[in-house]
């Protein structure tokens, strides 16, 4: 299974870091299980951290709309950080940011998650 770094900011933001493949499978599921957790919080402020993961696939953009679903039903802000390589190509490609707020530092998204709640 994909490890998921969960850390909680003290202004409030939740950064989750997945590192490896983020495929279909144990990895989509340990990712899911991350954010239900930081949806049990109020209004989570949630930062995807991208930097350690090396591939996606298409369930993987899947789980990143449904995480935002999610996250924007429990009355909270997300958005992804640090996507590298061919992982960034993808977002670019797919066009997700046009959806979620995709930014090359984590300080950056911190502060897009922090405006938007």
């Amino acid at each position: 299974m994909i490890p998921v770094g969960i850390e909680h900011r003290g202004d409030g933001v939740t950064i989750l870091s997945p590192a490896g493949r983020l495929t279909i499978g144990p990895s989509l599921a340990a990712l899911a299980e991350a954010v239900d957790e930081a949806c049990r919080e109020s209004a989570p402020r949630v930062v995807l951290d991208l930097a350690g993961v090396t591939y996606v696939d298409s369930a993987a953009l899947g789980e990143i709309v449904a995480a935002r679903r999610r996250i924007l039903a429990a009355g909270g802000a997300f958005a992804l950080a640090r996507p590298r390589g061919k992982v960034r190509d993808l977002l670019e490609l797919t066009r997700l940011g046009d959806l979620v707020a995709v930014r090359e530092s984590l300080e950056n998204a911190a502060r897009v998650v922090l405006a938007s709640s």
